[in-house]
């Protein structure tokens, strides 16, 4: 990959996956709230929202800093490789929350 389209691509993704986490805190900051009903705390599926929601961070820093990283060495299509990280990291949040929804009908109590 030539250097001016990963540049473009890494740009993007930071702006994005950046974007993203700091969309994320307001939902870290209820999150305790998902386990008020009686027995949520006994669902998975709150569990694996908080787990997602706290990992995802981790992988946007870990995925943008391994890309830029490999940019400044001149590896670019390592660079546009590394943003399958944060991607990850949204695909498990948005996972979470959709298994949520198709499993306990949105419900945070479901056994």
């Amino acid at each position: 990959m030539q250097r001016g389209p990963a540049l473009g691509f890494l740009i993007i993704g930071t702006a994005i996956f950046g974007l993203g986490v700091l969309v994320e805190l307001p939902m870290l900051l209820m999150s305790p709230m998902m386990f008020d009903a009686p027995g949520s705390e006994q669902s998975i599926y709150p569990w694996l929202i908080l787990g997602s929601l706290l990992l995802n961070p981790l992988f946007v820093l870990v995925g943008l800093l391994l890309g830029w990283i490999a940019f400044a060495r001149q590896a670019y299509g390592k660079a546009v490789t590394c943003l399958v990280i944060p991607a990850l990291g949204a695909g498990l949040v948005f996972g979470s929350f959709a298994l949520l929804q198709v499993v306990c009908d949105g419900n945070f109590v479901c056994r």
